[in-house]
């Protein structure tokens, strides 16, 4: 019995990163996010104690330049809200 190789491809669709960025990390009174694949439905901000310190809702878009200005330095906890779920990103305001 002779055996023969045979040849398989596998097609699989690979998962979409959603490629959210929030920058700068050092910043002092502009903020930017963006998002390649997903809209961006809310951005609150949490100071390190927990406490919100800033929230935009229904957003609905891919890129979005917040103000910080009012917000006194520190360290901060960034969470964003897309379609598929939450990211969250550490921020220092100068």
């Amino acid at each position: 019995e002779t055996c023969f190789p045979i040849s398989v491809n596998l097609i699989e669709e690979e998962p979409k990163e959603d490629f959210v960025k929030v920058y700068p990390t050092n910043c002092n009174e502009v903020l930017f996010i963006s998002s390649e694949n997903e809209e961006i439905k809310s951005v609150e901000i949490d100071n390190l104690n927990g406490s919100k310190v800033f929230q935009l809702n229904e957003l609905n878009n891919n890129f979005n330049k917040l103000d910080i200005s009012s917000l006194q330095g520190g360290m901060f906890i960034v969470t964003v809200s897309l379609t598929s779920g939450i990211r969250t990103f550490k921020i220092s305001k100068m």
